[in-house]
């Protein structure tokens, strides 16, 4: 992880109440330190109603994506 501005963009979509923001951090190829950092990202787009985890199964956010959506 080198930039920082992605991140800047999902809390200010989380803050957006009109807007689905979902947030899946594959941790592979993350420090510890990286980790700990996007863990609490996680936690703030939790907060403010998003979706967000950490986890490396894409079928997650398939199955995610499909029920967000299917409500809406």
């Amino acid at each position: 992880m080198i930039g920082v501005y992605s991140i800047a963009e999902v809390i200010d979509s989380a803050e957006q109440y009109d807007k689905i923001t979902i947030l899946h951090v594959i941790p592979d190829g993350f420090d510890k330190g990286q980790l700990k950092s996007l863990a609490a990202v996680v936690e703030m787009v939790q907060m403010k109603g998003g979706i967000a985890y950490i986890d490396s199964d894409l079928m997650r956010t398939a199955k995610v994506l499909s029920y967000a959506f299917e409500y809406k």
